[in-house]
Formats: structure tokens, C-alpha cells, sequence
């Protein structure tokens, strides 16, 4: 199991910008044991960073983020979320050291 996943999205709305027609939802189960944390990082198709997130992933639990409105509320400043783009997510477990140490296991 990887502490890191790389994967595609693409969010493309109607003409008049208030439907999304494709959107990508992300799902992250953890399977481990511990408390882990899913740092999200959002590119263009530029590979251009565009934003963070992040969740918070209890053990044996399913999280669904939706990509699209994510960027969404992420960027309030930018006019368009952008239609095609890369994310990362980096699993991490942090414990009361705050270090950030990576960690597979969803």
C-alpha cells in the first residue's frame, strides 16, 4: 500500500456555468487500523497547483469527496474550475508529535 495515490479528474459544467454535466468523485476507504489523513492537492492541466484539502479518515471508514465542488468552494476567487487536472492524495498518520509521517493503507 502506498502513502500516495495520483489520479485524473474532470469537471466540465453547461453552458451557462451552473450544471455540472461531468464531475469526478474521489473515494478513499481506510483499511488499517489507524487514524489517518488524506492530504489532498488539486493540479490544472498544467500541472499548475490550484488548490488543498483535506480529511480526516477513521479506521474502516469511506470518505467521497466531490472533486468539482470541492475546487469549487476551495477557490472562490478563481473564475472556472479548471476541466481536466491531476489530483494527489498523500495518506499520513499524525500522531501527538504533529510530525506528518506518510502511511499506506486505503
Amino acid at each position: 500500500m502506498s502513502p500516495v495515490f495520483s489520479c485524473f479528474y474532470e469537471c466540465k459544467q453547461d453552458s451557462k456555468r451552473k450544471n455540472w454535466q461531468e464531475l469526478t468523485t474521489l473515494m478513499l476507504v481506510n483499511q488499517s487500523r489507524n487514524n489517518l489523513t488524506a492530504k489532498i492537492l488539486f493540479f490544472d492541466g498544467n500541472e499548475k497547483p490550484i488548490a488543498t484539502a483535506s480529511t480526516n479518515l477513521s479506521p474502516r471508514d469511506l470518505d467521497e469527496i466531490n472533486v468539482c465542488e470541492t475546487l469549487n468552494r476551495t477557490e472562490p476567487g478563481q473564475a472556472v474550475v479548471p476541466s481536466a487536472g491531476v489530483i494527489e492524495v498523500v495518506l499520513s498518520v499524525t500522531p501527538q508529535t504533529g510530525v506528518f509521517i506518510p502511511r499506506g493503507g486505503a
